[in-house]
């Protein structure tokens, strides 16, 4: 019985001295906790940081693909580190635990990366051939930075990288005549992460209109613009610029209209032009939809609706007093900035939607700035020689 009582005492003492039973282990510390925002995809890769944890001499790091079991892919004091082997394809899973007098704390609330969504290629609007070159036209996709241009003399292949670019045009120039060119264009986002090739298109400089595979985008010539026939069946007045609408039809811009067919020549519909406009050198469109036509006549770039109406006219100040704006070509970029070419200026002037500058590229051409500066000048001083004369 006393030999009990005493077991009994010492086994309380154990416990008030924070001692474990024999065969007994103690509660494990309290783990790491992920930093706000980890772990988190870069690129390829996957960043993981978590939080420190007070007397910690090292951390282990598990990760978890798929359907596998979590294996450790680091152990060490750091708390960051960056897996560089993840997978992109299936779910992907951490957790990681701290190591305090050579036992595991409780490990992290797991943290699971679902797949990445790939990114899509891009859709190809069209492409047009004439004056020793061929255009093509494309829309990238969300996510998408720039696009690879890839082409090739047949269907089936080799295909070879030939542009990387930020724009949605390529001008194909290194080409021959009476030989087909076939094309592919791929999305990059700004990880590097190629897309799918979109389908191919080709297209030649002579001959027939290659007939296209099923499913594929007809592309023709661009050697049409003496059989594009009217709303009146009339040939076209004075056509200055032909593109391709958001929509894929065929867009030619005329001295008091802008007339759309479609990939065979056949007229579609037609926006005329207010007859108290000066004619419009370029046609191309904003972000919206809406019609852009820069009017060097007007010194003045003219946003258009559907109906033929003008939603805004944008205005960009001159390059000094006396001189005039003379804007030939406007683009807009994934920012809603408009890039404006003025052929008097010799300048690209970049503004907002509403034609307030923000930075202007190239210089304006000395002669011709010296030559209106002159003007201004002259006609100043004969200003001021005529109130000197009243004053006398």
């Amino acid at each position: 019985m006393m030999r009990l009582a005493r077991r009994f005492a010492l086994a309380l003492c154990l416990c008030a001295l924070g001692t474990a039973f024999p065969g007994e282990s103690r509660s494990a510390a309290a783990g790491p906790a992920w930093r706000p925002g980890f772990p988190m995809r870069a690129g390829t890769s996957v960043i993981l940081l978590w939080t420190p944890v007070a007397g910690a001499q090292s951390y282990n790091l598990l990760r978890k693909t798929g359907a596998e079991d979590f294996r450790e892919i680091y152990r060490g004091p750091a708390i960051a580190f960056t897996d560089a082997n993840a997978a992109s394809d299936v779910p992907v899973a951490y957790k990681v635990l701290a190591i305090l007098d050579g036992k595991e704390s409780t490990p992290s609330p797991v943290a699971i990366l679902r797949p990445e969504e790939a990114i899509r290629p891009p859709e190809v609007t069209g492409a047009i051939s004439g004056a020793g070159t061929i255009t093509i036209r494309w829309t990238l996709p969300p996510g998408a930075a720039y696009s690879n241009v890839y082409r090739s003399f047949s269907e089936s292949g080799p295909y070879s990288k030939v542009a990387s670019l930020t724009s949605e045009t390529f001008v194909d120039t290194n080409i021959e005549k009476d030989r087909t060119y076939h094309y592919r264009i791929s999305a990059v986002d700004r990880f590097g992460k190629e897309s799918a090739q979109s389908r191919p298109l080709y297209a030649s400089l002579q001959g027939k209109a290659v007939a296209p595979s099923p499913g594929k985008p007809n592309i023709r010539k661009a050697k049409f613009l003496h059989t594009f026939r009217g709303e009146e069946r009339y040939p076209l007045e004075q056509p200055g610029d032909i593109g391709f609408a958001p929509g894929g039809e065929i867009f030619v811009l005329e001295r008091r209209n802008i007339q759309f067919f479609d990939a065979d020549g056949n007229y579609l519909r037609r926006i005329r032009f207010a007859r108290n406009w000066g004619p419009s050198g370029w046609a191309g469109y904003d972000r919206d939809g809406s019609l852009l036509l820069a009017s060097h006549a007007d010194e003045v770039i003219r946003r258009i609706d559907k109906e033929g109406n003008v939603a805004a006219e944008i205005r960009y100040p001159p390059a000094g007093p006396g001189m005039r704006n003379n804007p030939n070509g406007v683009v807009v970029d994934g920012t809603g900035r408009y890039r404006i070419l003025d052929g008097e200026r010799a300048q690209v002037i970049e503004t907002d939607n509403t034609g307030e500058p923000i930075t202007i590229l190239g210089r304006t051409a000395v002669g011709n700035l010296e030559r209106q500066h002159r003007t201004w000048h002259q006609a100043v001083l004969e200003r001021l020689r005529v109130v000197v004369g009243l004053l006398e």
